[in-house]
């Protein structure tokens, strides 16, 4: 068994026995591991009768991120980390906030949207919000499949709003 395939039977398996709200599994592997198997274990989250969150966080500074909430829906909202999360000499570069759009995503609107957002029921599938993901790590962050991740799993309460209600 690869260690992506055990990536995959590690959420399977946290899906089914559930955990308390906000109780985290955190693995780490690598890019690369987690390349082969996100859109399926996304795919996995939006079919589960709970919101989900799943964190894709590279260690180290300046500290980056790619994250998933699964909306009361069972849709898939994802998000990277802003300049608003990072310190003075971790802000994303002009390059870097360029190229974010041209991914798809949308720019950060605080306070209620303090992140770089993605959210598209055309384009709401585990294959497509992965995709955007991984490209993120790779063509904005500048990670190749060697390097390596913590993947953060945890389900959190229906009392929490979806990301753009009030």
């Amino acid at each position: 068994m690869s260690d992506s395939d055990s990536l995959h039977s590690m959420v399977g398996k946290r899906i089914s026995e559930g955990g308390g709200i906000g109780v985290r599994t955190t693995t780490e592997c690598t890019v690369g591991e987690v390349a082969s198997t996100l859109a399926g274990i996304l795919d996995d989250l939006k079919e589960d009768d709970r919101r989900w969150i799943l964190i894709i966080e590279i260690a180290g500074v300046p500290m980056r991120y790619v994250q998933v909430l699964v909306t009361r829906e069972g849709g898939l909202w994802a998000e990277c980390v802003s300049d608003e999360f990072l310190g003075p000499e971790e802000k994303l570069s002009n390059q870097q906030r360029e190229l974010l759009p041209l991914l798809g995503w949308q720019w950060p609107s605080p306070p209620a949207g303090p992140n770089w957002q993605f959210h598209d029921e055309l384009l709401d599938t585990g294959t497509a919000i992965a995709g955007l993901m991984l490209r993120t790590l790779s063509e904005v962050y500048g990670y190749d499949s060697n390097c390596h991740i913590r993947v953060i799993l945890f389900p959190v309460a229906d009392r929490i709003p979806n990301v753009g209600e009030e």
